[in-house]
């Protein structure tokens, strides 16, 4: 969830803060400063319908919350947005650590970093640099570094 992937190590998010991580459920209610007596309620009933085989409330899934630790992440509202995601050049080109393009692999739209850095001024917001910089990617990737050309009639 968010930058945390599965199955990789939680160490750097529980020094944050974004991730908490304990052996209880009641250890963790207690970190995350909710009710330890409705977090206790609603994993048991959670359990129970699992169990069951069914998930009534929310259809998250089948099974059954019993094998510590336990994990919680905080998570904040917002609006549906991009940041982060691979850096590229004015071609689109993804880029290593130290600026330099990776022949041949481009990124546009939510899976490379925002054009307006850490803002999102709103939904659809990404729609348009997805488009100007498909077409910048799929002409470099064509024509190279020189595709840019005066078109103009002398």
């Amino acid at each position: 969830m968010g930058p945390v992937m599965p199955r990789l190590p939680t160490r750097k998010y529980e020094r944050s803060g974004l991730v908490m991580k304990a052996q209880t459920l009641d250890e963790l209610a207690k970190q995350c400063a909710i009710d330890p007596p409705g977090l206790l309620h609603e994993v048991a009933q959670y359990n129970r319908n699992a169990r069951r085989g069914e998930d009534p409330d929310f259809r998250r899934g089948e099974a059954p919350i019993d094998q510590p630790p336990s994990y919680a992440i905080r998570v904040y509202p917002g609006d549906v947005g991009t940041n982060g995601g691979l850096r590229t050049d004015a071609n689109a080109r993804v880029l290593r650590e130290h600026n330099s393009p990776i022949d041949g692999l481009y990124a546009t739209g939510n899976c490379s970093a925002s054009v307006m850095s850490d803002t999102y001024p709103g939904a659809g917001g990404t729609i348009g640099p997805a488009m100007a910089f498909a077409s910048l990617a799929a002409r470099h990737a064509v024509c190279g570094d020189g595709w840019v050309r005066d078109t103009r009639t002398p």
